[in-house]
């Protein structure tokens, strides 16, 4: 029974604006071992509690990698640390070979479809070994990153290839080096210290907003756009300066109130009579007379402005990617016009609570298979058509637009009788797929959920778009 520690972050929160976009990407090999799995996630688990998880603060996402990798959560699907560390509990082990370059670049693709433009994005890659699928890829992936401006930070544990480590780190300062996975725990603080620090390369001002869209008596709204400003790391030296947008507020001007005055105007007329005779005394007489003012209202008569909006018509997708689970991260569907094809269906995930983005916001991958034919049960190609292939299987075969992975010489095996488990070198170190999972040898080298029994030979992150 081995006993993980836990809960090794400080008591209270970081302090400070401690805001970035940060991804794990986590080599869950056969290398690391089925026990120290759950170490890698205990690990995970107490940084992300000593950050500030929130739509405004820090957002986090998981990749996991071996032979094959995984979107585990996307940056946008937990603001609930407590939820979030659930998750990652329950991340399934891989086992497998170790493709470092295939983990950065789902990452990369995690950042672009989600990334704040006022924030740091980091990465913190944690592994073992050294790259031995594609390994000729794993540097340009990880240069690739730094030029789309995402820090990289190493956490190399035992005996992990010291010259790829520093290559793939951003800075020499930000490669951690344990002696096995047991020590993790030591570095939990100083990971999250980094973090922050790491976070106030991107620093920007308040918002500062236009006036509003209507001059009085309607509600409008206000666009706004705010400074940013990008810094050399450990430095401090000003990269450049940017503006980013901020999100519309709504506003409202009530119109001025005139008053009219009311002014009343007296006219007074004084006829005189005098009449003269020697007996009788002059008599005056005064008459007042008040004239009338007449007030005249004006009416405007009220015009009303009829908007049509024109319809929007949307061209189907050939797919229907709303039959997918999206809680699985990308999800296959068949083609139903070639065998030999298949889709894969990019859930956009927001901030909703199912952590799901609303009816039709995916993106759609059309894959091909080359000549073999798609397995919508397997999620992978195979070298006979199968028995329950629903899709045109006269249509013929689309070659690869890009480059063929080289074949993988996998150094494992299933143990007879039980492929939940696999074994190393001599029959020995017995290793176990998670729950529901066996394991594939061949050119797959990885656990999968339920095979039938036919070979997989492909590897789907791998494929070239058609």
């Amino acid at each position: 029974m081995q006993e993980i520690m836990c809960n090794m972050q400080d008591c209270e929160p970081v302090t400070g604006d401690c805001r970035g976009d940060i991804v794990f990407i986590l080599d869950s090999s056969h290398s690391i071992g089925s026990q120290n799995w759950f170490v890698v996630k205990q690990f995970v688990m107490d940084v992300i509690h000593g950050l500030k998880i929130s739509a405004d603060q820090t957002r986090v996402g998981v990749v996991s990698f071996a032979t094959m990798t995984v979107n585990n959560f996307h940056l946008q699907e937990y603001y609930d640390v407590d939820e979030m560390a659930e998750k990652i509990w329950e991340m399934a082990y891989l086992a497998g070979s170790t493709n470092t370059a295939d983990g950065i670049m789902f990452m990369r693709q995690m950042m672009a479809m989600h990334r704040r433009p006022d924030v740091q994005q980091i990465a913190i890659l944690l592994t073992d070994g050294v790259s031995n699928v594609d390994a000729g890829r794993t540097i340009p992936e990880a240069d690739a990153a730094k030029d789309e401006d995402i820090e990289i930070f190493v956490v190399a544990v035992g005996d992990a290839d010291q010259d790829e480590v520093r290559r793939i780190a951003s800075d020499p300062r930000w490669l951690f080096n344990v002696t096995d996975f047991t020590a993790l725990n030591s570095l939990t603080m100083d990971i999250i210290e980094e973090t922050c620090s790491a976070s106030e390369l991107v620093n920007c001002g308040p918002c500062e907003f236009s006036s509003c869209s209507e001059s009085c008596g309607a509600d409008g709204t206000q666009t706004g756009e705010k400074e940013c400003k990008r810094f050399e790391r450990f430095t401090s030296q000003l990269v450049e300066t940017f503006i980013v947008d901020c999100a519309d507020q709504n506003c409202f001007v009530p119109c001025p109130t005139t008053t009219t005055p009311t002014t009343t105007t007296e006219t007074t007329t004084t006829p005189t009579t005098t009449t003269e005779t020697t007996t009788t005394p002059t008599t005056t007489t005064e008459t007042t007379t008040t004239p009338t003012t007449t007030t005249e209202t004006t009416t405007t008569p009220t015009t009303t402005t009829e908007t049509t909006t024109p319809s929007t018509t949307t061209t189907p997708v050939p797919v229907d990617c709303h039959k997918c689970d999206f809680t699985k991260g990308q999800i296959w569907r068949p083609d139903p016009e070639n065998c030999h094809r298949f889709y894969i269906c990019e859930p956009l995930v927001d901030a909703n609570s199912d952590g799901i983005s609303d009816v039709g916001e995916y993106r759609i991958h059309h894959m091909t298979c080359d000549e073999l034919y798609w397995d919508q049960d397997l999620h992978t190609c195979v070298e006979e058509m199968p028995a329950n292939a629903q899709c045109d299987q006269t249509a013929p075969p689309v070659p690869f637009t890009g480059t063929t992975p080289a074949p993988i010489d996998c150094p494992y095996e299933p143990k007879a009788n039980d492929p939940q488990f696999f074994s190393g070198a001599n029959d020995t170190d017995y290793q176990k797929c998670s729950d529901g999972m066996i394991f594939v040898s061949g050119l797959v080298c990885t656990c999968v959920e339920n095979p039938r029994g036919i070979t997989c030979i492909a590897i789907l992150s791998h494929w070239a778009l058609a």
